[in-house]
């Protein structure tokens, strides 16, 4: 019953991870568009 429940909790961290991980990569490219498009206006 105990490692029923640690694996839902070790599941549900991994989730939890992935998600953090996802919008970390989804703010990053975020940062890099805006520095790109930053560029181009400066360029010009």
């Amino acid at each position: 019953m105990m490692y029923e429940i640690q694996k839902g909790n070790v599941r549900h961290n991994f989730v939890n991870e992935m998600q953090i991980q996802s919008f970390r990569n989804g703010l990053h490219i975020m940062k890099t568009a805006g520095n790109c498009a930053n560029r181009h206006q400066t360029s010009q």
